[in-house]
């Protein structure tokens, strides 16, 4: 299922995903909280945790529910 994501990311001075997230030779300015577009994989009911697969990058992150907005399909 599509869904929009917020997870913590170190990023670079123009405040993109930076380090290992990037091929860029920039330093790590901080981080910050980035809102992205992914697909929620498997989710943990117990625990209250989504897996989500990053919809650009392909990245997998583990992120509590509260930070995963579902894209439902709208009804006409």
């Amino acid at each position: 299922m599509k869904c929009q994501y917020t997870h913590k990311f170190v990023v670079d001075k123009y405040g993109r995903p930076g380090g290992f997230y990037s091929l860029a030779d920039l330093p790590i300015a901080g981080h910050k909280e980035l809102t992205r577009d992914g697909t929620i994989i498997a989710s943990d009911s117990t625990q209250e945790l989504f897996e989500v697969e990053d919809e650009e990058k392909g990245w997998v992150f583990t992120v509590p529910w509260d930070k995963v907005t579902p894209n439902f399909p709208m009804e006409e």
